[in-house]
């Protein structure tokens, strides 16, 4: 079993991740019809070209952001927001990565933003997913696979299937 699994990792590893990584690409490019390329002017113009202007550039009312402002402050924030979530993921591993998918299933499984509620239903389906999940692991399919491998390979596929079929760009 390890060497079928060891397999198939070298070879999903390779060429396969490629190809899927720029597909992924392409199908996003398509659903929002390239705005990157179309609008690619407009946003140097708008962030990186007000700081060369005469004067300063944009300066915004009191308490308000230019665009190149703006622009910095969500990079850093997905920067930041990436981060957290790496150093958590490697320090703790696999489990941090079935945390943020049972949170989002139990969300959208509860149906409701009452935070007492939605901690609870997190913490009950995710026990219920990870023993679930170690007992099928185990006892069915008969394997000495730690569970790990399979919340990583579950949680990407339910990652895709929210990236594939939300609307909203």
């Amino acid at each position: 079993m390890e060497q079928i699994l060891k397999s198939i990792s070298s070879f999903l590893w390779g060429a396969p991740v490629l190809i899927l990584l720029a597909a992924v690409g392409l199908l996003f490019g398509f659903r929002t019809k390239f705005f990157q390329f179309r609008k690619f002017g407009y946003i140097l113009k708008n962030t990186a070209g007000e700081m060369f202007k005469k004067g300063g550039g944009a300066k915004g009312k009191e308490g308000t952001l230019t665009p190149l402002q703006a622009v910095c402050s969500a990079l850093a924030g997905c920067v930041g927001t990436a981060n957290i979530a790496g150093v958590a993921t490697a320090m703790v591993g696999p489990i941090s990565f079935l945390g943020l998918i049972i949170a989002n299933l139990s969300r959208q499984l509860l149906k409701t933003y009452r935070h007492s509620q939605l901690i609870l239903g997190s913490a009950l389906f995710g026990m219920i997913v990870l023993v679930g999940g170690q007992l099928i692991v185990e006892h069915v399919y008969s394997y000495a696979v730690p569970v790990s491998v399979f919340i990583t390979v579950g949680g990407g596929l339910y990652f895709l299937y929210l990236l594939l079929t939300r609307k909203k760009v």
